[in-house]
């Protein structure tokens, strides 16, 4: 369409100028043959505009059917991406199913398992091979509490039977947990007022040497052969100091 345009342009502009041509022959006295001469060098300038014009359109153009080419070429790669995406994602969805499926058969085999060591009355355990339980039977988990109740009960016997003063408290702080019945007749606290306390707050250690004894149980991981301040006299509730009759008679 616009080469078509361009060449009636043309085709009007050459009429036009013949025309005007044949009328200066015909009208040489004329005094506006100055004005048509200068309406014929325009009418040849804007030939000369419409010729770069299309010139510049032409060029354009050829750009555009290039990227064209480059944008179908663009496509077609997408699409080939596309297919690939598509196969992978197949066997991704074939190996999601095949996991599924073993997924199933060890739930069912666990649970078989399960339902095998929960049903027996023998006291097994079940080890890994670094020897850490794995799981155990209902009845090993029976046998195991009733040890340990038996472990408690003897500790505990021990513990509070004891003639000697025996106390159990945090490392860090100090803080009692329990007290046996030699410690509360020599303090002279009750067990009521001592849990929750720290030895160095009732005035039963001194600060200084807790903490010496607390670095060496860093270090060497126990403490031995250590006597307690004031070689067996212990501060009691009163402010005044009892001697333990058990370190006596050691």
């Amino acid at each position: 369409m616009k080469w078509r345009t361009t060449a009636l342009v043309k085709r009007a502009i050459y009429y036009t100028i013949s025309n005007l041509m044949s009328f200066q022959q015909l009208s040489k006295v004329s005094p506006e043959f100055n004005e048509l001469s200068s309406t014929k060098d325009e009418l040849q300038n804007t030939i000369e505009e419409l010729e770069s014009s299309n010139e510049e359109l032409k060029a354009s153009n050829e750009e555009i059917m290039s990227m064209n080419e480059e944008l179908q070429s663009s496509n077609e790669e997408l699409e080939t991406s596309k297919e690939k995406l598509q196969s992978l994602n197949e066997e991704l969805n074939t190996v999601n199913n095949e996991l599924q499926d073993k997924i199933r058969i060890l739930e069912a085999t666990n649970n078989d398992i399960t339902n095998l060591v929960s049903s027996t009355n023998i006291a097994a355990i079940f080890l890994d091979t670094q020897f850490f339980i794995k799981f155990y039977t209902p009845s090993a988990k029976k046998r195991f509490e009733t040890i340990l109740q038996k472990s408690e009960e003897k500790f505990s016997t021990i513990f509070h039977s004891n003639p000697i003063v025996m106390a159990i408290s945090t490392l860090e702080g100090g803080v009692f947990l329990d007290v046996n019945n030699s410690f509360q007749e020599i303090t002279e606290f009750s067990k009521e007022e001592v849990i929750g306390k720290s030895s160095v707050e009732l005035g039963l250690w001194d600060w200084v040497t807790r903490r010496k004894y607390i670095a060496e149980v860093q270090q060497q991981g126990f403490l031995k052969n250590k006597e307690q301040p004031d070689h067996g006299h212990y501060q009691t509730k009163t402010n005044t100091s009892r001697f333990d009759e058990s370190k006596k008679a050691g």
